[in-house]
Order: structure tokens, then C-alpha cells, then sequence
């Protein structure tokens, strides 16, 4: 999965920080109106049973950014993404599912790609962690000020810089 935040520079993510732990501290950076997808090569049946059950049901053509499962489906058949309205019963969902020990069946997190967005028109992409908790940079848009960027940094005890942005 991947979305492109639109802006000459993002702020990054610098250190380590438990699945868990992100899913807990997203209320420091999105509003009730945002959307949350997270994407998953493998996992757990009782995760897939949970994300299935509890996440948005999403028309086909509406998304506003790519998934690319469709290049692993040999190795992995049952790849997709999962879209969750951002709230607080579904970060303490997603929290609880990553912190399930071997959940990604993998790798210990179920989770490979992660992304927010606003929607509207225009859409405004807000977070892409592509190859998330295995090395990937954690990404933030731009348009996040210094002080919500201090806020949400603080909850999961890393840091970050500003960086330009592809």
C-alpha cells in the first residue's frame, strides 16, 4: 500500500516504538473524521476474523491510494487492507490485535503497511508507513505543526524531523 502525502517535505520518524503503542497514541494526530487503513500480507485467522468484522466496508474504485497485494498473492493469497474510521474503540482494536504475540504469522506483527488520510475533496493524505515496524520510515504530512508533531512524538518516545519529501 501506498499513498503519496502531497508536500515537498513530511516529518519523519526517528526510533523504535511498539505496534501497540502507535495504534494508542494516534489521538494525539487525527480527528474523528479520518480514515486509518492498515494492510496485511498474513496474519492470525482470529485477526483477519476481527479486522474483517470491524473495519469500514469500502466500494471498490474509492480508495485513494494503491495496493499492490496483488504482486504477492502467490506467496501471500489472503494480502489486503482494512480501513477503520479514527476513533477510540478502533485504535484500542488495533492495539490489541498488534499486540498478539506472532500475529503476522512472519513476523510478529500483523501489520505491513499502514496509512491515514483526511478525507474530502481534495484528500489529504496525513501518515505512510510502508514496511511498517521492519525498517520503514514512518512518515507524517507536512502540514502537521511542530507542536502536534511534539504531542504525538512524546506518546511513543522517539523523535522527529522535518525531511524532504519525495
Amino acid at each position: 500500500m501506498y499513498i503519496n502525502l502531497r508536500t515537498g517535505y513530511a516529518w519523519k520518524l526517528d526510533g523504535e516504538f511498539a505496534p501497540a503503542l502507535l495504534f494508542a497514541s494516534l489521538g494525539a494526530l487525527l480527528t474523528p473524521h479520518d480514515i486509518l487503513v492498515v494492510g496485511t500480507y498474513e496474519a492470525k485467522e482470529e485477526i483477519y476474523e476481527r479486522l474483517q468484522r470491524q473495519s469500514n466496508r469500502v466500494p471498490k474504485g474509492r480508495r485513494p491510494y494503491s495496493t499492490t497485494f496483488r504482486f504477492n498473492t502467490v506467496r501471500y493469497p489472503r494480502g489486503r487492507a482494512f480501513e477503520f474510521s479514527a476513533n477510540q474503540e478502533n485504535f484500542d482494536l488495533l492495539a490489541s490485535l498488534a499486540a498478539i504475540p506472532g500475529g503476522g504469522i512472519e513476523r510478529e506483527c500483523f501489520v505491513d503497511h499502514f496509512l491515514c488520510f483526511r478525507p474530502g475533496s481534495p484528500i489529504v493524505p496525513l501518515l505512510d508507513y510502508h514496511d511498517a515496524f521492519l525498517g520503514g520510515d514512518l512518515m507524517l504530512t507536512g502540514l502537521y505543526d511542530k507542536e502536534e508533531i511534539k504531542a504525538f512524538t512524546e506518546r511513543l518516545g522517539v523523535q522527529a524531523e522535518m525531511v524532504e519529501y519525495p
